[in-house]
């Protein structure tokens, strides 16, 4: 004989159906709390196969994602609330920032850059729009901290050599430089930056012998370019 015991048993699981069904309707939330040890789990309809576990010390594990099917939006979670959603555009992988920014000659650097001077790229390619602009003709803002790749071409008439800057400061590893020949000076290097906003140029380092002459029209009748590409990796 059931009784009273068994009406007790059968409130509890109409109220637990009814706080799973319609949680809209209940003012807590519904609250697990497994043996000290255990884990939270839900299972398929055999009560075998795992679909999604929560372990005792908070680790989160779907065991079918592995074998799923792949889908074209990604999910990220907030570090601080951990809350899933849409990642934002900079989450998941991929550059955060690019630009392109060229000169052609001519009419560009019309004037030789002199020693300690830096070269001009006046005229704005493609770009992500974001955090790296320019602040002049040969000067430009990485707003964030963080590593970028930073790739420079110029053709230039004399041997030469030539160096990224940060901040004002030449970066000794990045020196390109040509004893002899015509072939462009090429330049491709990871830059850090440690404070918001840092300053890039290239430039002729100081203490160089000569000024450069930015070659126009080389190698033919057209204007010729020169390019400095800026990616921020992370």
């Amino acid at each position: 004989m059931c009784h009273s015991f068994c009406v007790r048993r059968i409130f509890a699981a109409l109220w637990l159906s009814c706080a799973f069904i319609a949680p809209t309707a209940i003012a807590a939330d519904v609250t697990s709390t497994p043996p000290s040890g255990g884990g939270f789990t839900v299972t398929d309809s055999t009560g075998t196969i795992d679909r999604f576990r929560v372990d005792e010390g908070g680790d989160v594990t779907i065991p079918g994602l592995p074998g799923a099917a792949d889908a074209d939006t990604a999910t990220c979670f907030d570090s601080t609330t951990g809350q899933l959603g849409p990642c934002a555009a900079a989450a998941g992988g991929g550059d955060l920032d690019f630009a392109n920014f060229y000169a052609l000659m001519p009419p560009d650097n019309a004037a030789t850059v002199a020693s300690g001077g830096d070269v001009d790229f006046p005229q704005d390619g493609p770009n992500s729009g974001g955090g790296i602009t320019r602040l002049g003709v040969d000067s430009f803002n990485l707003a964030a901290i963080g590593t970028y790749q930073v790739m420079f071409q110029v053709s230039v008439s004399e041997p030469a050599q030539l160096v990224l800057t940060l901040d004002g400061v030449d970066l000794a590893y990045t020196v390109v430089g040509r004893a002899t020949g015509t072939s462009q000076l090429t330049g491709m290097a990871l830059v850090n930056t440690s404070s918001a906003n840092s300053v890039l140029t290239v430039r002729n380092p100081p203490g160089s012998p000569t000024a450069l002459t930015v070659t126009p029209l080389a190698g033919g009748t057209s204007p010729v370019s020169a390019h400095l590409v800026i990616t921020q990796l992370r």
